[in-house]
């Protein structure tokens, strides 16, 4: 099988558009999620660990491993309610 012009320029074109199409997109996907990870894990382990050491009484290592699995959790909630949100379920939204 041999490729002409027109077949590399229909690809080359064809790929560059897929690319720009979502680039906006994924520059706003890119901002929510760095937002949302770092809001979520500097703000949440701040507070839950001095919480659960300061307040509760906690060890060190327990506090922080439920901490990490709070955080995570929450992570993991932001990025499938808020930045990975298709279009159209964000519409659907509004």
């Amino acid at each position: 099988m041999t490729f002409d012009s027109s077949e590399t320029y229909l690809y080359v074109t064809s790929a560059t558009n897929q690319v720009l199409k979502y680039n906006a997109q994924t520059g706003a996907r890119l901002l929510r999620f760095h937002l949302s990870n770092g809001a979520i894990s500097i703000l949440g382990s701040l507070l839950l660990m001095r919480w659960l050491v300061g307040q509760m009484g906690a060890r060190v290592l327990v506090a922080n491993l439920v901490t990490i699995a709070a955080c995570s959790v929450g992570n993991f909630l932001a990025s499938d309610r808020w930045v990975f949100l298709l279009p159209a379920q964000a519409a659907a939204k509004e």
